[in-house]
């Protein structure tokens, strides 16, 4: 194999300023110096003097000086990029202060296009932490030491440069693009927002503001090459690594590098948060528009977590879409931005398998936080996991309808989390009330929820999907009846997750029975109208107005209370089922017959689990919500401690 030119022998001794690769064995590996208590280290890049910046196509332009400092009082840039392979090509010299040879770093391409770029940007001085010069990446100890204090490092740095990669031709016309849709879109953010502070919420609100005046909207043709450019630019890396997520979350003052210019994050950021809320075409690119469909949640987290402390839960809920090489670091590269690391106490063990690491995590979540909170997390594809243990994969709408007046549970009894681990923590042990069986199917409503249907509805999409999930409440009706009672026990279960009184009239004296099943029926009315407005019309020629008209016997306020029904339901792959023959059920879309709705002390929430082969062992299928019990019901006896049974997940 040929050497590459940094592993080229020394030619002149005494040369006073040193060629790039004089010297410079390929078996020399630079041999890193241990790091004591408060250390980290920084890479100091420097450049040959001789080696014009035109020429500057190879890390044999570059050497570099590693020091261990003392972190506290370290000033440096920290750099975000994507590693890409994990080959390794190239090499970068390390030398000392006197400018003795020490060895060489092996490198990825990608950082061999960071550092070049770095050595040409603006940036000074030229201090930085850089993961793969920073971290001995063949020593596992140095890693186990050094990956729980990335939170801290990327926290602490002067700033953050994340790295999208070499310049490119089509550049300044996508940058110039991106300009003139952050001096459009800003002002009416700002006014939105009634600050600077820009929240994805807000981005997610133009939508309504551009159906009251489209002529607000900037229009942007996607098949222009400088929109092209603008997302190959912006759609890469940064959205898609795990590790990168708290790299670009923790430290305000973060920049994008491209090439050797420095860009503002904020103005990438809105651009992406835009394309995903509507506002912005998506690239004609399916490349580009897979990374949108993908990885796009990624920047609402990045955003979020600006501003909130996430624990390690909202950080696996949030960036579960991300990837890394090694699926270990699904949990490893997160805990520098939890704020319950430390509580949770999850050591950096790379001797570990990802089951052990996953199991250890869920039984740290529920000892430390004393709740079941992990049992929110949707069931994914089967793993060699215990059931009740997420594996985090899948980014899915939680159903959290909780029992209202949780109070009420804790007035009734002892009602915290009772719970212990056996065989090494894979089986937890739960107290808690059965509530009944599930019986008789009754529909599945799909993979995205209604009120987001009915959205895209108005925007001329997923028309079928709205009718076959009509389809499933006109079913239940018919099953159950013009009873009232079961009508309202359907509209509760619709809209569970929303404070039922919102229904009724301001200054109204009625029930807030009667609110809910006027709102539910005029919704039924809007959505079929809906779907007859639309159904002649093919996609070019829908009509927003059409689909947005309402019945004529219907009033502009039960419309809008209509309108505000449909945009509470929140079902998303779940099945209605009866239990003990009279109350309705929604459970998981992987619920059959025989499974039982339980209260399981310390979560506020009903569960649905399945009894197996051996006694007392179940396997969680998933959340519920039982209409009669969401009041806190089960506990109202006075004797209900006594009919608590033993719930062993398995």
């Amino acid at each position: 194999m040929a050497a590459t030119p940094l592993e080229r022998s020394r030619n002149d001794q005494d040369s006073p300023e040193p060629e790039p690769n004089e010297g410079f064995d390929s078996d020399a590996d630079y041999r890193y110096k241990s790091l004591e208590s408060g250390q980290i280290r920084l890479v100091n890049l420097f450049q040959h003097r001789e080696t014009a910046p035109e020429l500057l196509s190879g890390c044999e332009s570059l050497w570099c000086a590693l020091e261990n400092v003392e972190a506290l009082n370290a000033a440096y840039t920290a750099i975000s990029y994507e590693w890409g392979s994990q080959d390794k090509p190239f090499s970068i010299l390390v030398m000392d202060r006197d400018k003795n040879r020490l060895g060489g770093i092996r490198i990825t391409a990608t950082l061999k296009n960071v550092l070049l770029d770095l050595m040409q940007s603006p940036v000074e001085p030229k201090v930085f932490w850089i993961d793969q010069l920073c971290i001995d990446q063949s020593d596992p100890q140095d890693k186990s030491i050094q990956i729980p204090e990335m939170g801290t490092i990327y926290r602490d740095a002067s700033q953050v440069l994340t790295y999208l990669g070499p310049a490119e031709a089509g550049d300044p016309e996508g940058l110039e693009l991106m300009d003139q849709i952050c001096r459009h879109y800003e002002p009416m953010l700002i006014s939105l927002a009634g600050s600077k502070r820009i929240t994805p919420s807000v981005v997610a609100n133009l939508w309504d503001l551009f159906e009251r005046s489209p002529e607000k909207k900037l229009r942007v043709e996607p098949e222009k090459p400088a929109w092209t450019n603008l997302c190959r630019m912006l759609l890469t890396g940064w959205l898609k690594r795990r590790w990168m997520v708290q790299e670009n979350m923790l430290n305000k003052n973060t920049f994008f590098l491209r090439g050797p210019r420095i860009l503002k994050l904020a103005n990438g950021g809105l651009i992406v948060q835009c394309i995903i809320h509507g506002s912005l075409p998506r690239p004609t690119e399916e490349r580009l528009s897979s990374v949108i469909t993908r990885y796009g949640f990624t920047i609402g987290g990045i955003e979020s977590g600006r501003d909130m402390n996430f624990n390690m839960f909202d950080l696996l809920f949030w960036f579960c879409q991300t990837e890394c090489h090694d699926p270990r670091d699904r949990i490893f590269a997160l805990l520098g931005a939890a704020s319950d690391a430390t509580g949770l106490n999850i050591i950096v063990d790379y001797s570990r398998t990802e089951n052990e690491i996953l199991i250890n995590l869920a039984t740290r979540m529920v000892e430390y936080h004393r709740n079941l909170d992990i049992l929110k997390v949707p069931l994914t594809a089967e793993r060699d996991l215990p059931s009740w243990v997420p594996y985090w994969d899948e980014h899915d709408l939680i159903y959290t309808s909780e029992i209202r007046n949780a109070s009420r549970l804790n007035a009734a009894g002892e009602f915290n989390i009772r719970c212990a681990f056996e065989n090494e923590g894979k089986i937890l042990t739960l107290k808690g009330l059965r509530l009944g069986t599930l019986e008789a199917s009754l529909g599945y409503s799909g993979s995205s929820s209604l009120r987001v249907n009915y959205v895209h509805l108005l925007r001329g999409e997923a028309i079928e999907e709205v009718r076959q999930q009509v389809k499933v409440l006109n079913q239940i009706q018919e099953r159950w009846g013009n009873s009232k009672d079961y009508e309202y026990a359907l509209a509760c279960t619709l809209v569970s997750a929303s404070p039922l009184s919102q229904y009724n009239e301001v200054d109204s004296k009625e029930a807030p029975r009667e609110g809910v099943l006027r709102a539910f029926r005029n919704c039924l009315k809007l959505l079929k109208h809906s779907l007859e407005s639309t159904a002649s019309q093919s996609s070019e020629q829908f009509s927003y107005s059409a689909a947005a008209s309402s019945p004529t016997s219907m009033t502009d306020n039960e419309k809008q209370m209509a309108v505000k029904f449909i945009r509470d339901i929140f079902i998303h792959n779940r099945a209605f089922w009866t239990i003990n023959g009279r109350h309705l059920c929604l459970a998981p879309a992987a619920a059959r017959a025989g499974d039982l709705a339980t209260v399981l002390l310390g979560g506020p929430l009903l569960y649905e689990l399945r009894p197996t082969k051996d006694e007392g062992k179940y396997l969680f299928i998933g959340t519920a919500y039982v209409h009669g019990f969401m009041q806190g019901e089960a506990v109202q006896s006075p004797n209900w401690e006594q009919e608590l049974e033993t719930f062993r997940l398995v």
